[in-house]
């Protein structure tokens, strides 16, 4: 009798099939409850990360103008850098800002490319920019040179470009020791136009790296993508828009159909690549970063809100007309 009664007890231990389909009910209820929780919690702490990472970026190169007379790095195409006799001159140079932080990532030129070596990886990346060799860029008005002059063999300072008479109406440069640092925007996340070195049809990028700088262009709003926004071509240029190694993150889009300097999706966004409601991350002069929704940064009628400068004109160039509404 009393080993019926062990053979019943051991049948009754067991699930019935509709309690099994009850527990993986509730199972896969929970999971999602949990996974788009665990999805923001996990963007959050991305856009912690990619803020800590441009802050030591920012620093690096306020750590540069302390040996540079308080001027940044400059951003010159073309011109042979007298220290490496290798073309090029940029801010994100390894003999730039490589002598303030490491070097993680050498894949974005060969070292048999008669271009200077550049930095990418680690801090330079942002952890929500797709397959990111260098996911940000220098404020075009904080270069301390962006136009050389063979005929007098001199520098030209951003919004003093002889052949574009029209770019003194667009910015005005700065170093370390102008005024507004706290509110003038140093580096901002940008576009990733140009895929590592030696990628073709038959070897996809492996990361993508963004341009020297952002900001030349158009109104202060609209870099921020406010009004028309950005249309010109030469705005965005790069290897992005080819059709046999396209970037991820701007599948889809034109030269002329981007509209803004600054990839706002990454942050908040819901739809790519435009979304109001995404936001940036922007570190200004004097080293500090914060996120700012696009919407945040633009008033009325696509004008800049000024929350953050690309120069000191800004004021006078988004100014509200006489007479109308601010």
């Amino acid at each position: 009798m009393k080993q019926g009664h062990d053979r019943l007890a051991g049948r009754r231990a067991g699930f019935t099939l509709i309690e099994l389909l009850v527990v993986v009910a509730v199972i896969a209820i929970l999971i999602g409850i949990l996974l788009p929780a665990l999805g923001r919690a996990r963007k959050s702490a991305n856009t912690v990360k990619c803020a800590s990472n441009m802050h030591q970026v920012a620093v690096s190169l306020v750590a540069y103008t302390a040996d540079y007379n308080s001027r940044y790095p400059p951003n010159l195409d073309g011109i042979k850098d007298p220290e490496t006799g290798k073309t090029g001159m940029f801010w994100y140079d390894v003999n730039r800002i490589g002598k303030y932080m490491p070097q993680f990532d050498e894949s974005n030129l060969s070292t048999s490319n008669i271009r200077n070596q550049t930095l990418g990886g680690g801090s330079m990346v942002c952890p929500d920019h797709p397959l990111a060799g260098r996911s940000y860029a220098m404020n075009y008005w904080a270069a301390s040179a962006t136009k050389y002059n063979s005929g007098t063999k001199s520098f030209g300072s951003p919004g003093r470009n002889p052949t574009d008479p029209g770019e003194a109406k667009r910015g005005r440069g700065f170093d370390a020791t102008s005024g507004g640092a706290s509110q003038t925007i140093l580096l901002g996340e940008a576009w990733g136009l140009f895929f590592n070195e030696g990628a073709s049809a038959s070897k996809p990028p492996t990361a993508w790296y963004a341009a020297a700088d952002i900001g030349d262009l158009g109104k202060p709003g609209e870099r921020f993508g406010g009004g028309a926004g950005i249309t010109a071509a030469t705005a965005f240029p790069g290897q992005w828009v080819s059709a046999s190694a396209g970037s991820i993150e701007m599948a889809g889009l034109t030269r002329t159909t981007v509209k803004t300097y600054v990839p706002f999706y990454r942050h908040g966004a819901t739809t790519l690549p435009f979304d109001p409601n995404g936001a940036a991350n922007f570190a200004r002069g004097d080293g500090s970063v914060e996120l700012f929704r696009q919407q945040e940064l633009l008033g009325d009628a696509g004008r800049s809100s000024m929350r953050v400068l690309w120069s000191a004109l800004d004021r006078e160039i988004d100014k509200v007309p006489s007479g109308e509404q601010p």
